[in-house]
């Protein structure tokens, strides 16, 4: 089976400050969202495009050994015997898509955009990854893609916005922005922070990867926790006063499968563009001060800090391995090693790895390579996730995998943090702390309290005095 589509493009006027609300006002409310990010491999803050992709011509689900494509006229479902075919089959399936996308625009105008979930990386790990026996709470898919039916482009750098319509070849695509009528909910929480962990359990489980450690088995691995508050709404008003409150590299508010997901991600999980691999390791952090006497100071605390520096090392290590095993030999380099990056509300020490990709690879070879992060999984990467399945009570669903963009052999992705699903009525936020063997157990639990909630702050979502003094398990 061959899809083949064409476009047409249309330049309109720019409108300042009005990516949420050309999102609302044209957006189809079922399977559309909002994609922001630089296309340059660098932090500008807030990111220079972005996407907005108002309709869908084809998604493709993965679930459960499942492999789902929706068209306007059909679903197709692809047998899948074994978990080790998905990604073949994902990948031939990609292939079968013809998209001719405009020359000339400076940013994704066509492709794939969508999610690539903590949980895909079983499908070419079975035997190691076997899926968890635990709750999926909300019931994400392991892999999502869209493919855009119409997308508005702003250039927020150069002042313009266009719009492009995708067809089947020989259809003549629609160049016309329709109203979707929508009536947006306003976002509001209905019920207080409940947390997955309690402090004890969690505590425990720390010293328990410690011992790990000790025994030689991982030098490194990432304990996270879930967060789940009430809410009615879409997300969209909690969307727009995230990326207010947090300008990152990277923005995103997705609707699909009855769900929303947003977030602002600071981090790269890699960039593949003309044959050239970027990934940025990220970890060590401080937070920001109003004094930049005190920024100082914290920045050569953080740089001087064993446990920091140490645990950042090892994630350097683990980029240029995976990386590694899609770049021409001797390619792999490391032109910015421990940097400190100032964000709105934390600093973080930052490295640059970069690689030639190997001629006879994919895009999605890329991805495989390097999901999930190092920084969201620990080291070594498959040894540190079996004991994140161990200790953890959930499984993670999109929490630590990549969402962004495919498009004619070239990816670029965010991880999955600083991100919230609302799904059923319920929020969820998920937040993770790196383990190693000097961590002090309570630290690591309230590093994953203030990540959660500099989210639920940045969302102007309040914590009760009981939230705050202990932990509720669902």
């Amino acid at each position: 089976m061959q899809f083949s589509y064409s476009h047409q493009l249309r330049e309109l006027p720019y409108q300042i400050d009005q990516v949420i609300d050309l999102y609302k006002r044209y957006a189809e409310p079922t399977q559309s969202f909002i994609f922001e990010y630089n296309n340059a491999g660098n932090k500008t803050m807030p990111p220079r495009f972005s996407v907005i992709g108002l309709s869908t011509l084809a998604s493709i689900r993965v679930k459960n050994n499942a492999l789902v494509l929706k068209t306007s006229q059909e679903d197709t479902h692809y047998p899948i015997e074994d978990a080790t075919q998905v990604w073949p089959t994902l990948e031939q399936l990609l292939n079968e898509f013809d998209i001719n996308t405009p020359a000339h625009l400076p940013c994704f105008s066509g492709g794939w955009f969508g999610f690539w979930g903590y949980e895909s990386v079983r499908y070419f790990e079975p035997q190691k990854l076997p899926f968890p026996n635990k709750q999926d709470l909300t019931d994400s898919a392991d892999i999502a893609l869209m493919l855009p039916k119409q997308l508005l482009i702003l250039d927020h750098q150069q002042a313009r916005m266009w719009l492009v319509s995708y067809a089947p070849k020989g259809a003549l695509a629609d160049l016309e922005l329709t109203a979707n009528g929508f009536d947006w909910l306003a976002d509001c929480t209905t019920g207080d922070v409940r947390y997955q962990f309690d402090k004890q359990y969690f505590m425990q489980a720390v010293e328990q990867l410690k011992q790990h450690i000790t025994d030689g088995e991982i030098m490194q691995a990432v304990l996270s926790q879930r967060m789940c508050i009430d809410v009615s709404g879409q997300g969209i008003d909690f969307f727009a006063k995230l990326r207010k409150a947090s300008p990152s590299p990277y923005a995103f508010y997705v609707r699909m499968d009855n769900s929303c997901i947003f977030g602002a991600s600071p981090e790269t999980l890699v960039r593949s563009h003309d044959g050239q691999i970027v990934s940025f390791p990220m970890a060590g952090t401080r937070h920001r001060t109003s004094c930049e006497q005190t920024n100082q100071r914290l920045e050569a605390e953080l740089l001087n800090d064993e446990k920091e520096c140490a645990e950042h090392l090892m994630l350097i290590d683990l980029a240029r391995n995976d990386v590694g095993k899609v770049a021409k030999l001797a390619s792999v380099s490391v032109p910015k090693m421990m940097s400190v990056e100032h964000f709105s509300h934390v600093m973080h020490i930052t490295s640059e790895v970069r690689a030639e990709q190997l001629a006879h690879t994919s895009a999605l070879d890329v991805i495989r390579a390097t999901l999930p992060a190092g920084t969201l999984s620990g080291a070594p990467k498959i040894r540190a996730m079996q004991l994140i399945d161990q200790y953890e009570t959930v499984r993670r669903g999109l929490y630590g995998g990549g969402v962004g963009v495919l498009s004619e052999q070239n990816v670029d992705l965010a991880i999955v943090i600083r991100s919230a699903l609302i799904k059923d009525g319920c929020l969820h936020i998920q937040a993770g702390a790196g383990v190693v063997a000097d961590s002090v157990a309570v630290n690591e639990w309230q590093e994953t309290l203030n990540k959660s909630r500099a989210m639920l702050e940045a969302l102007g979502i309040e914590e009760t005095k009981k939230d705050k003094e202990e932990s509720t398990c669902y």
